[in-house]
This record gives structure tokens, sequence and C-alpha cells, in this order.
């Protein structure tokens, strides 16, 4: 399934260009706010994203399109081609820990922006 970047990544990506874009925190792991091109500095993906893949136990990186189809078509993790550890996305899952940049940011945005808005998001997890 192909998804496309809505109004509101574009709405993104234009603060971007204009230079008045503090920073965008999502939690999707869709990737459509890079797609619709908010740029990575710009970028905060809190769960992580599909573009890259990596060994579990030893962090070697893995083709991220290979571990896709091999999760969807196999219904299986993919092996390390290093240590034949399991491969996963570069996404946090419950329990694991956020992206450093998460926390290395956030305060700091938080308390220089003029204005933060949350949109769809209980900020709860079920």
């Amino acid at each position: 399934v192909n998804y496309r970047p809505t109004l509101t990544h574009c709405f993104f990506s234009l603060l971007d260009k204009k230079g008045i874009l503090r920073r965008v925190y999502t939690q999707n792991i869709d990737g459509l706010e890079s797609v619709a091109g908010v740029t990575e500095e710009k970028l905060v993906e809190c769960h992580g994203h599909f573009r890259s893949s990596a060994c579990i136990k030893c962090r070697t990186p893995f083709d991220a399109e290979v571990c896709q189809s091999t999760m969807i078509e196999q219904g299986e993790a993919p092996k390390c081609n290093s240590c034949g550890g399991s491969v996963k996305p570069d996404i946090v899952f419950f329990g694991e820990v956020m992206p450093s940049r998460f926390s290395d940011l956030v305060h700091y945005d938080v308390a220089s922006s003029d204005l933060v808005i949350v949109l769809g998001s209980s900020f709860m997890v079920a």
C-alpha cells in the first residue's frame, strides 16, 4: 500500500521552506513528513521510521527494503549477515527507549518556541 502526504504534512514542509518551523515531532513511523519535504534537521521521528534497519544484537545496518519484504512476505525477521541476530526496522517498540534526538531537543524546542501545535494525539498508550 502506498501512502501519500496529507495537506498537514505539506503545511509543515511549507513552514520549513519559509524558515519559520522550529521542529516537527511525530510519533508516526510512516515517514510522510520526510516524503512531504520536511528536512531531516527539522524532523524528530519519536518512534523511528522504516527507512533503515539494523541487527538488534550487533547494530550492523541492514537493507531496509529487504527487511520489510522479508517481514511481510515471509512473516519473520530477517537475520543479520554479520552475526546471525534478528534484524528490525529502526522503529521503537513498546518498552524501548525513544531515540536520543527526542530528549536532546524537546526541552529546548518547547522553551524557545512562540507557538506549539499538537495534532492528533492523546499522548496515551493503550
